[in-house]
């Protein structure tokens, strides 16, 4: 089950920038009725940021299958209805010619319409239902989106050259909005090399990066201000930060946590593999005993680590835990589980069933889902608003 992925991904500063327009948007679930986990609606733009969407409210698209395995023509199901209806919306030339990437609790998410392996264009809506079209953006490159806990600033890193860095800025706001290149302050260019990594938002909407010396620095969104996170270093000794991701939920006592990879060597010089927790401040607050850090969930309260060590069997899997941020506690996934939050904090097993790090338990999917091939799984709300949402005529429309 190809799901859509999180506006999370790990990315090298040092990118280059082609010309291609695209349009960004936000969920605006709180119009919409989103709800906690408990299925009951909140009142219009009171809901709390934390709340997890209820099963029932969740949508799949993909491609419908028929007797023997076969698939059909996109269509979408509803958990809440059963059967499937019929989107001709998901398929715009090739299979399938939209994709939705979603920030992590699933109330932003940008969509892109595509022809081949090319992107015609990027579409989403700013937080208040409008849209605003982002100019510029490179069709062939692989790109990292990170959009910040309040959903008004989102940060392209949109290639893989380091010869000629280029990461643009753009604040979700009014009908149209230029890249703003990001450029590093001179106190943070100073020790940082291409290959440094923008690991996401702080709860204070700047942008974490990780250089290569390994230290920590917030920079604000225009690049002219930074500190950096002197006390993340306590009591490392010979260790060293190897990735980072950073918690992006506003509202809620873990936002803007940050969860690190730790490398340690032995006398032999075989690395060793922990998870070390860190306040929105960069203070220590545990350590996870080996694997590296995936994603927090979509509230917040578990990281997913993989339990990965230098001496694993490459051909083998290795086993991924759900930890809570709060009490430390950690719950083995089944090995078949795939590393993608679900917007109910399920992970998905299979076609037909996911897992609940919450209780342990494996869950069935909602019977009209099993009707279809997924490639996305939504906030019904969200989905609703990507089947509305056309292709944009304009494919350069000028800007930087």
């Amino acid at each position: 089950m190809g799901l859509c992925r999180p506006l999370r991904r790990r990315h090298d500063l040092g990118i280059v920038v082609a010309a291609a327009a695209t349009v960004a948007l936000a969920a605006g679930c709180a119009s919409n009725g989103a709800s906690g986990g408990n299925g009951a609606a909140q009142p219009p733009g009171n809901e709390p940021p934390s709340s997890l969407f209820a099963t029932s409210q969740l949508s799949a698209a993909g491609f419908e299958i028929s007797a023997g395995s076969e698939t059909n023509g996109p269509v979408v199901a509803s958990a809440s209805r059963p059967g499937t209806r019929r989107a001709p919306w998901y398929s715009t030339g090739d299979t399938p010619g939209l994709s939705v990437e979603t920030s992590q609790d699933y109330r932003t998410g940008i969509i892109t319409f595509g022809t081949g392996t090319s992107s015609v264009s990027d579409v989403a809506l700013d937080a208040d239902g409008s849209a605003t079209v982002l100019m510029n953006v490179s069709p062939n490159a692989s790109p990292g989106y990170f959009i910040s806990g309040d959903g008004q600033w989102l940060v392209l890193i949109p290639g893989a050259s380091v010869t000629d860095p280029v990461t643009q800025v753009y604040h979700l706001a009014g009908r149209q909005a230029l890249p703003t290149t990001f450029a590093l302050p001179p106190q943070v260019s100073a020790s940082i090399q291409p290959g440094g990594t923008i690991l996401g938002f702080t709860s204070s909407d700047d942008l974490l990066i990780l250089n290569n010396e390994h230290a920590l620095w917030e920079v604000s969104v225009e690049g002219k201000s930074a500190r950096q996170l002197q006390s993340a270093y306590a009591g490392l000794g010979s260790g060293s930060y190897g990735s980072g991701i950073v918690d992006q939920v506003e509202g809620t006592p873990q936002a803007g946590m940050i969860a690190m990879e730790v490398n340690k060597y032995n006398q032999s010089g075989v690395p060793s593999f922990s998870t070390r927790l860190l306040s929105a401040t960069g203070t220590p607050i545990h350590t996870f005993p080996d694997g590296s850090p995936l994603l927090f969930s979509p509230d917040g309260k578990y990281v997913l680590i993989n339990q990965s060590t230098a001496t694993s069997n490459p051909g083998s899997p290795a086993p991924e835990e759900a930890c809570n941020v709060v009490t430390f506690a950690c719950v083995t996934a089944p090995e078949q589980v795939q590393t993608q939050w679900l917007p109910n904090g399920d992970l998905p097993l299979g076609p037909d069933s996911w897992w609940d790090p919450e209780t342990g338990a494996t869950v069935g999917v909602p019977a009209s889902f099993r009707l279809v091939a997924p490639n996305l799984i939504l906030p019904t709300v969200m989905m609703n608003r990507v089947a509305a949402t056309r292709v944009p005529q304009t494919t350069n429309t000028g800007g930087d």
